[in-house]
């Protein structure tokens, strides 16, 4: 049986984290999600190396920011986080991951 993708979980996290009134979320936040717990202590080992996840954590957020289903966020001119699109939503409603409000 195929897996379904992961992007999901992680549109649904930030999903929930904007629905908690959270503005952004970090991307420290979103390396369990992506990544199993294996690799996470693998790459969190050693100080050299927690560059190497996050790198990769913002590379798989970065390939989400080019499809429109998150945006990055800025203030005052240094990174805050990541949130999610309207069309990110939407993707999440078509597969019916979250409730729709008729």
């Amino acid at each position: 049986m195929k897996k379904e993708p992961k992007y999901y979980e992680v549109l649904l996290y930030l999903y929930n984290q904007k629905q908690e009134g959270k503005r952004y979320t970090h991307y420290y936040l979103l390396r369990k999600i992506i990544f199993d717990e294996e690799t996470v202590k693998k790459y969190n080992h050693a100080r050299r190396h927690k560059i190497v996840i996050d790198t990769r954590v913002c590379g798989y957020m970065g390939k989400l920011c080019r499809k429109n289903l998150c945006l990055v966020c800025y203030e005052y001119g240094t990174f805050s986080g990541y949130r999610i699109t309207q069309k990110g939503i939407d993707l999440l409603k078509e597969k019916n991951k979250i409730l729709t409000k008729h």
